[in-house]
C-alpha cells in the first residue's frame, strides 16, 4: 500500500538527517491508526525512529483511555509515544484544532522531529472541496490539505513541515486493510454530530455514492492544479529576500495578480509574526490601489513601502510587541550571545526594533521553510 521509496524521498526531502525522529499524529481513529501501522512496517526497512503523539482534548472523558489505548499500541510496536493534554479547552473544531496544531508542532520540536506526519486521506479532500465550493473559494484553493505544507502556528510550528502520506488513499480502504490485520479504531462521537459542516457533507455522500465518485476524478485533478499552485508560490518565496536587519523585499512585477496575491500575504504574515494570513480583500486592495514609489501602508502588522517591482516589508511600530513564546522577541526575533544588528536599522524597522543588538532575524528562515514546504516532491507514497 506504501510506496516505500517515494515516502523515503518524500521524509528526506524535508528531514535529511537519519538521527531525527519523525513524528506521527494518532489520535486512534482508522486514518491515523492505518498511518501508525502503516508506518511502523516502513520503519522496519528504513532505519528512521518514529515518534507517536495523541492529544487529548479534554472536551470527552473518553479521550484520555483512548490516548492511552494509542500509546498501548505503539508500545507494542516498539514506538515512543507522548500524549499531549490541551489545557485550555474550548469547544469547537475550529479552536480544537489550532489548539492541536500547537501542542503536536511543540511536541515535534521537543522530540527533535522536523516532519510530522498527519492521517489525512483522499476523502478528507473530496469533501473540503464541497464545502470551499459551497463558499465560493477560488478554484486553485479548492482542494486541501496538501500532501506536505508547513506547520499552520507560529512559532510553535517553527521550522516544521506537515506530511500527509496517504492522501491519495480512500478511507474504506485503509479500514479494509485494518480489519485483515485484526486491528480495530475509534470512532469519535463528533464525527456524527450535524452541527458541523463537515459531518454533513461527509453524511451525504455516504448517502449518495455515486457522487463521491463522480467527485474522485475531479478532486484528483483540483490536487493536482493545487499542487502546481504551491510549487509555484515555493519558487517565489525562494527570490523574497531578508537583510541582516530583517527587512524584506518582495519582487512582484513579473508575477501575475493571483500568486502575487499569495506571494505578498505569506510575506505580511511573515512580517506580523503571525501564523494567520491577512484577508485575501486587503491584500488584493493593497496592489490594485494607486501606490507611488516611496509611499508607505500598513496592513495586518506589517509595513510596506512601494518599489518599482514590488514592496519593501517591515514590522508595524504599532503592533510590535515584546519578549514572547520561545523565547522570541516579537516573534521574529531570536536571542543571541554576539551582536549582529547593524547600528543603523531601516527605517520600517526602528521603531519597532529589539531592545539591543544581541538578536538576530528568523525572517529569512521563515521564509526559507516555507518556500520549500510548498513545493512538493512529485512523488506520491501511495497508491490508490
Amino acid at each position: 500500500m506504501l510506496d516505500a521509496a517515494a515516502l523515503a524521498g518524500l521524509i528526506g526531502a524535508y528531514s535529511s538527517d537519519p538521527c531525527q525522529p519523525i513524528a506521527i499524529a494518532v489520535s486512534g481513529g482508522s486514518d491515523s491508526t492505518a498511518l501508525m501501522y502503516l508506518l511502523a512496517d516502513w520503519a522496519d526497512q528504513n532505519p528512521r525512529k518514529l515518534h507517536i503523539l495523541s492529544v487529548d482534548h479534554r472536551l470527552r472523558d473518553e479521550a484520555q483511555g483512548e490516548a492511552a489505548t494509542v500509546g498501548k499500541r505503539a508500545a507494542e510496536l516498539g514506538l515512543s509515544h507522548d500524549i499531549l493534554v490541551w489545557d485550555r479547552p474550548r469547544p469547537g473544531q475550529a479552536a480544537a484544532r489550532d489548539g492541536r496544531h500547537r501542542l503536536l508542532a511543540q511536541a515535534a520540536r521537543a522530540a527533535g522531529a522536523k516532519v510530522l506526519l498527519l492521517g489525512h486521506t483522499l476523502d478528507d479532500v473530496i469533501e473540503t472541496v464541497l464545502m470551499r465550493k459551497r463558499h465560493s473559494a477560488p478554484r486553485d484553493r479548492l482542494a486541501g490539505p496538501s500532501l506536505t505544507a508547513p506547520s499552520p502556528v507560529w512559532p510553535q510550528g517553527r521550522g516544521v513541515t506537515l506530511i500527509r502520506p496517504l492522501l491519495h488513499l480512500r478511507r474504506a480502504g485503509l479500514r479494509t486493510w485494518l480489519q485483515r490485520r485484526g486491528i480495530d479504531w475509534v470512532d469519535d462521537p463528533s464525527n456524527a454530530q450535524t452541527v458541523y459542516e463537515r459531518v454533513r457533507v461527509r453524511q451525504f455522500l455516504a448517502r449518495h455514492p455515486a457522487l463521491a465518485e463522480i467527485m474522485l476524478p475531479i478532486t484528483l485533478g483540483l490536487m493536482a492544479r493545487r499542487q502546481s499552485g504551491d510549487a509555484a508560490l515555493g519558487k517565489a518565496l525562494s527570490d523574497v529576500s531578508a537583510d541582516a536587519s530583517g527587512l524584506m523585499s518582495c519582487e512582484l512585477e513579473s508575477m501575475d495578480t493571483a500568486l502575487a496575491q499569495r506571494v505578498l500575504a505569506v510575506v505580511i504574515r511573515i512580517a506580523g509574526g503571525h501564523d494567520r494570513p491577512p484577508r485575501r480583500e486587503a491584500v488584493a486592495d493593497l496592489l490594485n490601489a494607486a501606490i507611488r514609489v516611496g509611499e508607505r501602508r500598513t496592513l495586518a502588522g506589517a509595513w510596506l513601502q512601494k518599489t518599482r517591482s514590488g514592496f519593501l516589508i517591515g514590522r508595524d511600530p504599532g503592533e510590535a510587541g515584546g519578549l514572547g513564546v520561545d523565547g522570541l522577541w516579537d516573534k521574529r526575533y531570536q536571542h543571541v550571545d554576539t551582536p549582529t544588528l547593524p547600528d543603523e536599522m531601516p527605517f520600517l524597522l526602528r521603531a519597532s526594533q529589539p531592545p539591543d543588538a544581541r538578536w538576530t532575524p528568523i525572517m529569512a528562515e521563515r521564509i526559507t521553510h516555507e518556500a520549500g514546504a510548498y513545493q512538493t516532491p512529485r512523488a506520491r507514497p501511495v497508491q490508490r
